[in-house]
């Protein structure tokens, strides 16, 4: 049976972004759960030092758990996740972001 839903989102930081702005990026970030049906859980952070020389210049990460893969749109749309974009962004670069997403539990 299949698990829940990993959303992935990779990102390199502008130059101009200050550590003020990635903290109101990440705390609202945080308080989605809660607030987004379907979203168990989030994490947020930077890259670890000791694997930035492989990570292509994606220097700030976010990872979501949701509940099924129903709950992505519903998460997308939620007003939540829409204030977290307006945080994110002024700090991430364009050109430099990745979002990947999938479901765990699925046998090959």
């Amino acid at each position: 049976m299949p698990g829940p839903i990993f959303h992935i989102v990779l990102f390199e930081l502008r130059k101009t972004s200050t550590e003020a702005q990635i903290a109101e990026f990440a705390a609202a970030a945080r308080a989605m759960v809660g607030q987004v049906p379907g979203l168990i859980s989030l994490e947020v952070g930077p890259c670890l030092p000791q694997t930035l020389q492989r990570s292509q210049g994606f220097e700030f990460g976010l990872c979501a758990m949701l509940e099924k893969v129903e709950d992505l749109p519903v998460y997308a749309k939620h007003d939540a996740h829409l204030f977290v974009l307006q945080k994110i962004d002024p700090i991430r670069n364009p050109d430099k972001f990745l979002a990947f997403d999938f479901e765990s539990g699925i046998k090959f």
